[in-house]
Parts: structure tokens; sequence; C-alpha cells
């Protein structure tokens, strides 16, 4: 997991998850746990959503990389 430092002084960290032409970026502020999921060439819209751990974020990420691969592949 990449450590970052905010302006603020808070520490924050970043994790990517790629599968496929999909790449997803988990984030922590906080309490909260954001993901943005993109394609590489960032034609589709991006997903985004939030939980509240690492786990359950990595989790929803992977079901979604899953599905989206899937789906790109029978396209």
């Amino acid at each position: 997991m990449k450590e970052k430092s905010s302006t603020s002084g808070a520490t924050f960290s970043t994790r990517f998850v790629r599968k496929g032409s999909f790449v997803a970026e988990i984030k922590s502020e906080g309490n909260l746990f954001r993901f943005v999921i993109r394609d590489e060439n960032r034609t589709s819209p991006s997903i985004h959503g939030s939980k509240k751990s690492l786990q359950e974020s990595e989790s929803e990420v992977k079901a979604v990389l899953d599905q989206l691969c899937l789906l790109d592949r029978a396209a």
C-alpha cells in the first residue's frame, strides 16, 4: 500500500488493483475507504463507491472487476 500525506497533515493510503483493462484505486479517508474503478483508456464512465473497511472495499472492487472483465470479453 502506498502512503501519502495530505496538505492538512493527515495521512491516507492508496491501493491500486488492476484486472484486464480496468484499474481500481482505493483510498483511505479517516474511517471510510473510497474507491473508483476506471478503464485504462478512460472512455467509459467511472464507478465510485465506499465501504467502512479495506477488506470490504477490496472485496467489492474485485467483484466489480470480475463482472466488468466478463462483460468486456463477451463484447
